[in-house]
């Protein structure tokens, strides 16, 4: 099946990647490229910046994406011409098995950002909110907790909350609903004990639609997932 089938385009075409990326000292930074012909071309970049407050007192991680979107050629997917990006930023301080995260997104209003093939890169994405419609404001807090630190070996929580703001019909230019979503999760992952080699998740997602008046009724998700992986050693 040729990649562009993501796209609905009927035309068989592939995939051209080409990136660079770099590390120095505290930097890492890099640029990655897909080219799809006559249909669709994004442009990724990112700059991450790590670095300590000193000692045994927390970290910080500051980083900036962009990805840069935009129909080229014959234009074959659907509702072409288009031309996009969604931008964010991101704070992360860590501390003592605590983990802090901020971060915000902003897409442009002319078209919504695709992801054909994957997720959303953007920092304020959630476990099922991206939020990339077109004019999009996306906002996401989250803290997690090591409590291997309180003698639990390979047990983290982790609790996150997001929320998209002023997305807009592309085409009509008609407000469309704010999103919330409340993503709690639990991990166990053991290490040096009989055990080590199993990953096992409990997710809990509450996803809520606002309406925009005169409309009253909203939309609401809520999920529970299990996931179960082990790691076989081949030696």
């Amino acid at each position: 099946m040729p990649l562009s089938d993501a796209l609905g385009v009927t035309e068989n075409e592939g995939v051209l990647i080409t990136g660079i990326r770099r590390r120095t000292g505290n930097l890492n930074y890099g640029l990655v490229n897909y080219w799809i012909n006559y249909a669709m071309n994004t442009l990724y970049g990112e700059a991450d910046y790590g670095f300590s407050l000193g000692g045994e007192g927390p970290s910080l991680r500051l980083s900036v994406n962009d990805a840069d979107q935009r129909s080229v050629g014959e234009d074959l997917i659907p509702g072409s011409p288009f031309a996009t990006y969604q931008m964010s930023t991101r704070v992360v301080a860590s501390y003592c098995g605590f983990v802090l995260t901020g971060a915000a997104s902003q897409v442009g209003d002319d078209a919504p950002l695709l992801k054909p093939f994957g997720s959303s890169a953007s920092f304020a994405s959630m476990m099922v909110s991206s939020f990339t419609r077109a004019g999009e404001h996306g906002y996401l807090a989250s803290l997690s907790y090591d409590l291997s630190q309180v003698g639990l070996n390979g047990l983290k929580v982790h609790v996150g909350w997001g929320r998209g703001t002023d997305a807009i019909d592309a085409e009509t230019g008609a407000a469309m609903p704010d999103r919330d979503e409340l993503d709690l999760r639990l991990e166990y992952e053991p290490s040096g004990t009989l055990l080590e080699g199993l990953q096992a998740k409990v997710e809990y997602i509450d996803v809520r639609t606002g309406a925009v008046p005169p409309a009253e009724l909203t939309d609401k998700l809520k999920q529970f997932r299990t996931i179960v992986n082990y790691k076989m050693p081949l030696r």
